[in-house]
């Protein structure tokens, strides 16, 4: 039998619409929204920049990058229909305007765009949901343009270990030393890992430049 916080891990790493489903996805996105505006701090996001968002899930990052980006474009992927249904609804005006991009998409697949397509690339608590973080990160480095910066960002290790999520099985769990050997043999340069404390614990950043 598939426990309680199996079935809650398993909602976090794909989101379902239902009344559960959306009660979940509303505590998810207060928890995530002091990491969302940190993530774009450290991106430094400039008016005409491209940006995409790995795993942009109810759209409230989408929404603050595509403010900062306000002559550029911004997209985003999410592999969770519910999720990307209410991306668009509160991206509506932006879609129209054909600043902002949104699409139904699995990260495990080659990404859908050309090489050198973005300036900026972030993910904000999907670093520990990559189904292969390696082939995952290659190919957000060849999508990624000469100078480009990728920022992923997830609670601390050390404090996702100590969480009854992380014995489900859902979680990938990787200290900080992997996650930097990781980008730099995904190909990234300069690569640092940023901390924060956040009111539910300390979160971290890392990131790569081309």
């Amino acid at each position: 039998m598939v426990s309680l916080f199996t079935r809650l891990a398993n909602h976090l790493c794909s989101p379902q619409g239902g009344p559960l489903g959306h009660l979940l996805t509303l505590r998810m996105a207060r928890a995530n929204a002091p990491l969302n505006t940190w993530t774009l701090d450290l991106l430094d996001l400039r008016p005409t920049d491209r940006v995409l968002e790995i795993g942009c899930g109810p759209g409230h990052a989408i929404r603050q990058a595509a403010r900062l980006a306000s002559e550029g474009h911004v997209a985003g992927l999410d592999h969770s229909p519910a999720m990307l249904r209410q991306a668009q609804t509160r991206n509506a005006a932006a879609i129209r305007e054909e600043r902002v991009d949104l699409r139904l998409f699995d990260v495990s697949q080659p990404l859908p765009y050309n090489d050198g397509a973005f300036d900026k690339i972030y993910a904000v608590q999907m670093l520990y949901f990559l189904p292969g973080p390696l082939p995952v990160l290659r190919d957000l480095r060849r999508v990624l343009a000469p100078g480009g910066l990728l920022a992923m960002t997830a609670r601390a290790p050390e404090t996702l270990a100590q969480s009854r999520f992380a014995q489900t099985g859902v979680y990938k769990l990787l200290r900080e030393p992997q996650i930097k050997a990781l980008f730099q043999n995904a190909g990234f340069e300069s690569v640092r890992i940023e901390r924060a404390q956040f009111e539910r614990g300390p979160a971290i950043c890392a990131l790569g430049t081309l």
